[in-house]
């Protein structure tokens, strides 16, 4: 299965994305995650979007969060580690 994750990008150009946004999402919740981020405009700025993205070897060793499960109306959790699993 394909792991994903979600990051800020300029609108238009979402190709140029933030490293330091990224954030590893379930792959069932990803879009879902990103609706609710756009639709609370979490931590962008005007002209800038949560953007999915297929994660692979290269991207995940740099990924610093990870949210493991997601309910809008009881919180999200999101969890930092360093390093390898």
């Amino acid at each position: 299965m394909k792991s994903h994750f979600i990051a800020i990008a300029p609108q238009g150009a979402e190709f140029m994305y933030k490293l330091s946004s990224a954030i590893l999402v379930p792959s069932k919740s990803a879009e879902a995650i990103r609706d609710y981020l756009n639709s609370i405009k979490y931590q962008i700025k005007a002209g800038e979007v949560w953007h999915i993205y297929t994660n692979d070897f290269y991207t995940d060793s740099r990924i610093e969060k990870e949210i493991k499960s997601f309910s809008p109306k009881r919180g999200t959790k999101v969890y930092r580690y360093r390093g390898g699993y």
